[in-house]
């Protein structure tokens, strides 16, 4: 076992995988992997991946612990996430992609974390049928955390000290506008700013995290977020957007919808950039702000 597992929340219980969307136990296991992540956050010790992405002994552990709840093909129910995904034959992907799938990525924002700073998190999605359906997103640096309910969301501000971590603070969310002189900021990504330039008369933020500048969305400190991103970086994110009523467009215009095809992603086994969406998302609080970030984003090349 890790140095934070008691055995309770991330043992399989009776040997039964998770099926359906359960706040309890989704919240629980939010938590735990909040204890395990703070518990490796002084003695991480980053390594890189074949991509030249950062990953640590936190990502690895606390998905694998994960996995036993979410990943039972022999019921139906499989598991996309971050870390094990390449070891997935093409088989369980297609049936993934099609199927009930949990979405994970253990510890979005990697980079931020092997580096001690606060903007990163736990990330869980469900999606059914090529769609995401439901999401839960925890930050046990500030304690928050986000967790869909049919058409609600459910938010609580539960503490920065992971011993007073309490789920039942959580209760129903509505969205509410902070005043925004100047426009106020936008959460941008690296490649708009490795491989584009943005020109819109925002305060702009890059803080490698799409978790972190979510919840920074519902919470009114952020505006807009232009963002690219892998499936699981987002999984979570999309229902809670839907479901509050922000909008979400690609460059193009097309709004999306939360679906899971070619359209939306990069699917195919022999896409380079598989995973990734296929382009950058626009997320905004309204339909002008939107339209705002697609017209001042620009790239030298498609």
């Amino acid at each position: 076992p890790g140095p934070c597992s008691n055995g309770l929340l991330y043992g399989k219980v009776s040997g039964m995988s998770m099926q359906s969307w359960n706040i309890s136990e989704v919240t629980n296991l939010l938590l735990e992997a909040g204890h395990t992540a703070l518990s490796y956050f002084d003695a991480t010790s980053p390594s890189l991946k074949s991509d030249r992405s950062i990953v640590t002994e936190a990502d690895t552990y606390i998905e694998a612990e994960l996995a036993k709840h979410f990943d039972d093909p022999e019921r139906g129910v499989y598991m996309i996430g971050e870390e094990t995904n390449d070891q997935r034959g093409e088989d369980y992907v297609q049936r993934a992609l099609h199927g009930t799938t949990w979405v994970v990525d253990p510890i979005d924002g990697t980079s931020p974390y092997a580096f001690h700073l606060p903007s990163w998190g736990v990330s869980i999605g469900l999606m059914r049928d090529s769609r995401l359906q439901e999401g839960a997103i925890f930050l046990p640096a500030s304690g928050e955390m986000a967790v869909t309910d049919g058409d609600t969301l459910l938010y609580g501000e539960l503490g920065c000290n992971p011993e007073e971590w309490d789920a039942s603070v959580l209760a129903p969310f509505r969205y509410t506008a902070l005043g925004n002189p100047g426009g106020g900021i936008v959460s941008l990504a690296q490649g708009v700013l490795k491989r584009g330039r943005f020109t819109g008369d925002y305060t702009i933020h890059a803080v490698g995290s799409c978790v972190y500048s979510v919840i920074a969305m519902l919470r009114g400190a952020f505006v807009g977020y232009v963002a690219s991103v892998k499936l699981w970086d987002i999984a979570a994110a999309i229902p809670m957007l839907h479901k509050l009523g922000f909008v979400m467009k690609f460059g193009d215009g097309t709004r999306y919808d939360g679906s899971v095809d070619e359209r939306s992603f990069l699917l195919s086994p022999n896409a380079e950039r598989r995973w990734y969406m296929r382009g950058h998302l626009y997320i905004a609080v309204d339909e002008a702000t939107c339209d705002d970030l697609i017209e001042h984003t620009h790239f030298s090349h498609a």
